[in-house]
């Protein structure tokens, strides 16, 4: 793989509020770099003295873990018989398992600084020293472990100084904006370039409420494909769940959703194909593409974006209103580095980013849905916020993220509560209101068949000599929904 040079666009040092394990500093924007296809990152510093290590941000997860052996990342890692402030906490290992690949390691405690020779920016933090790693790490990338920033209450490892915690004393409050850019030029191995802020105002967003305390998770109500919206029950979108996730790279999408999105822009590609400015193409190469089993690969010169239609997604506000973020196929059909090999001097190659996974996490909006806009993350009130990214100067391809203004939701959807996680919790609910109540209705026979006993009046015969008495009632059934 080509080595990457990245430009950082902005120097920073963190805002930090002083309290028992922290101290104070004058900037609150962390830049976040990255090699395409391989995620948006930040440095920190661990251990005294300190030692760099570049982390994933992700906020479809909350642990914070590094590489603790050059085994795993040849080029950098935290060595912690090196640090004097290390902590190993006995015995306490956390072993966590993604989508596709996983790690594992023992929990520990050090200082921590999010910035280079502050010394006064720092403070004690919870994190893991990775040991094993399953299909997690990526050779000679520029990142060596992970943070975590969704909910508190996913995280695997035990209470002391967790790092969400920890970001939050830093920073005296629980929001956060991230604002992921992209590419920034036509060069496949030009690095990705970001920021995250910490905030406390929430002017110019449109903001949703979450679903559930554990993920960024929004409601969905609607998908749509050029403009017109597919006919996906809103339940579809959100079973299990529909969240935020800047550790994935694509739009994942559950069946029902994907086949109809599928479905659509292939209709649409398809229809476009003879005017393609290369007789090369054929449906297959199409097919193949959108199937994510072939690299598309095209004329430098031909505009390969005004063959594909833009995706839409429509958040819940409320019950009554949505509103619709627009992913212009610029964002989606993506220029792979990983077919620098496959491609000549005169093509470039092009990567499907809406996939499917047959897997029970739900549907996940990476960094395709996310970039290009300024997405705030409110832990504290629940909410996660929306706009267009004011700070993107320069991007390639140079998109058009679309936000609609708040509207009234269709008929289909209006007044419906789409989530199926909300929806699971009140059949929970009523199932156990169903069950008081059907236990009530047991005792209630149970007092009524022994009370008749005892007068002789119960159904069946009934006699001198010790004649049967017996019970006909039904037997009442319960199917948990």
């Amino acid at each position: 793989m080509v080595s990457f040079e990245f430009l950082l666009c902005f120097a920073v040092c963190l805002t930090l509020v002083s309290n028992e394990n922290l101290s104070s500093s004058s900037s609150n924007v962390i830049p976040l770099y990255g090699k395409p296809e391989e995620g948006y990152c930040m440095d920190l510093y661990l251990g005294t003295p300190e030692q760099k290590i570049t982390v994933v941000v992700d906020t479809g997860s909350s642990n914070f873990a590094v590489s603790g052996s050059s085994s795993l990342t040849s080029n950098q890692y935290f060595d912690t018989s090196s640090s004097t402030t290390y902590t190993a906490l006995n015995n306490k290992t956390v072993t966590l398992q993604y989508v596709d690949s996983g790690w594992s390691g023992n929990v520990a405690i050090d200082v921590l600084k999010l910035c280079t020779n502050c010394s006064t920016a720092a403070g004690k933090v919870n994190f893991t020293v990775i040991k094993t790693a399953d299909n997690f790490f990526i050779d000679q990338s520029l990142w060596q472990g992970i943070l975590g920033l969704a909910f508190q209450k996913i995280m695997q490892s035990p209470a002391g100084y967790p790092m969400t915690q920890v970001l939050d004393d830093l920073t005296g409050t629980q929001q956060f904006v991230m604002t992921l850019c992209g590419r920034q030029d036509l060069n496949p191995n030009t690095g990705l370039v970001g920021s995250m802020e910490f905030v406390t105002d929430y002017s110019g967003y449109t903001m949703v409420p979450l679903v559930m305390p554990m993920y960024y998770q929004v409601e969905l109500t609607e998908i749509g494909v050029d403009g017109e919206t597919l006919d996906v029950d809103c339940y579809d979108l959100n079973d299990p769940r529909a969240f935020l996730d800047s550790g994935t790279t694509n739009i994942v999408l559950t069946q029902k959703p994907y086949v109809a999105a599928h479905k659509a822009i292939t209709s649409f590609a398809e229809d476009y194909l003879k005017e393609w400015p290369t007789e090369s193409l054929t449906e297959s190469d199409i097919s193949n593409f959108l199937a994510r089993s072939e690299f598309l690969c095209v004329p430098r010169v031909f505009d390969v974006w005004s063959y594909f239609p833009t995706l839409s997604l429509s958040l819940a506000i409320n019950s009554t209103h949505d509103f619709t973020i627009n992913v212009p196929s610029a964002q989606y059909v993506r220029q792979t580095v990983k077919s620098i090999a496959a491609q000549s001097d005169m093509e470039y190659c092009y990567n499907f980013g809406i996939e499917y996974r047959d897997i029970p996490t739900g549907i996940i909006l990476g960094d395709v849905f996310l970039e290009g806009l300024d997405v705030i993350h409110d832990r504290e009130n629940e909410k996660a916020g929306f706009k267009l990214a004011t700070s993107c100067s320069v991007t390639y391809p140079p998109f058009e993220k679309k936000i609609s203004s708040p509207k009234e939701r269709s008929e289909a959807t209006k007044d419906k509560d789409c989530s199926v996680g909300k929806k699971t919790s009140r059949w929970v609910v009523a199932g156990i209101a169903a069950g008081v109540v059907l236990t009530l209705i047991a005792l209630c026979l149970i007092y009524w068949v022994i009370s008749s006993k005892m007068d002789g009046t119960l159904g069946g015969t009934t006699g001198s000599g010790g004649d049967e008495v017996r019970d006909e009632s039904p037997i009442i059934e319960t199917t948990a929904a």
